[in-house]
């Protein structure tokens, strides 16, 4: 019997409901496993949980529309917590 293979996991991380649905249709369907949040909280909270070889991640929040300095401190902070090499995407709202 084969070994079951491992689904490539990613994290979208984004406060706009239409652009995380897409996104998480469109990984579905080309075979991926797809976890959502909303929040940098809520992401760095998941990352502490689980494992993702891919996190798509938005610069820019509902508190902090146009900088994007909660998107750069979550990348920080994420950094910090695994120094693994993780491919990172950027998102960026208009």
């Amino acid at each position: 019997m084969q070994e079951a293979e491992k689904l490539y996991r990613i994290l979208i991380a984004d406060d706009e409901a239409a652009i995380v649905g897409a996104l998480k249709m469109l990984l579905r369907v080309e075979g991926f496993e797809v976890d959502t949040v909303r929040s940098p909280r809520m992401a760095l909270e998941s990352i502490a949980v689980r494992e993702y070889e891919t996190l798509l991640l938005d610069l820019n929040y509902a508190d902090d529309l146009t900088s994007g300095r909660e998107g750069i401190e979550l990348l920080q902070a994420i950094r910090e917590l695994d120094r693994q090499d993780r491919k990172s995407t950027r998102l960026n709202s208009s």
